[in-house]
């Protein structure tokens, strides 16, 4: 894979060529950074109309390490988008999960359904993201409920220190500060 693969360094004026010999192992501290930087090129390259405006400006796409949301007006608009960032993205070796793939919409987009290559993308009628549910309705029960059980599960880990009443009430007042509270505020998607 890095067979032919070179680098150049400048040192002031002078530049120093490497060959490079092995890749970046999953794993290495540089390994996400690197990724990050190639899904940036891999979007910039894309020349996408449509999205969403934000403040006068045009936003396709949200990316967050591995994590992206694609905006798009219509279905056919959407598919059309996969479709070119699965061509892109092979182009250059990556292949998007299609099994962990989902697509929502709101009540101004008519019903479609998303193919590609000859799987259809579930829609769905909520999705996490960044630790977030994200809904297209007003709906935050949900939201609501996933906070209160990531904090009684935060307490339950946690539960044997909290009610030992030998611990030192400062401490208890740590522990629920650093773990419960969080867990109220932001619900990490761990493990999906």
């Amino acid at each position: 894979m890095t067979m032919g693969c070179s680098t150049e360094i400048k040192l002031f004026s002078d530049p120093c060529y490497i060959n490079i010999c092995n890749g970046v192992r999953q794993g290495d501290t540089i390994a996400p950074k690197l990724f990050a930087v190639t899904l940036e090129i891999l979007f910039n390259e894309l020349d996408w109309d449509g999205g969403i405006r934000v403040d006068g400006e045009r936003l396709t796409n949200l990316l967050f390490a591995d994590d992206c949301v694609l905006f798009a007006h219509s279905g056919p608009e959407l598919q059309d988008k996969l479709l070119q960032l699965q061509i892109e993205s092979k182009k250059i070796g990556l292949e998007m999960n299609l099994a962990k793939m989902k697509w929502t919409r709101n009540s101004l987009c008519s019903e479609s359904r998303i193919n590609i290559e000859g799987q259809i993308i579930e829609e769905v009628g909520s999705y996490v993201y960044l630790g977030q549910q994200l809904s297209f309705t007003d709906n935050i029960v949900g939201e609501f409920s996933r906070r209160r059980n990531a904090a009684w599960s935060s307490f339950n880990r946690i539960r044997t220190s909290l009610l030992d009443a030998n611990l030192p009430m400062k401490i208890k007042a740590d522990l629920f500060h650093s773990t419960i509270v969080p867990a109220c505020c932001m619900v990490p998607n761990v493990g999906r």
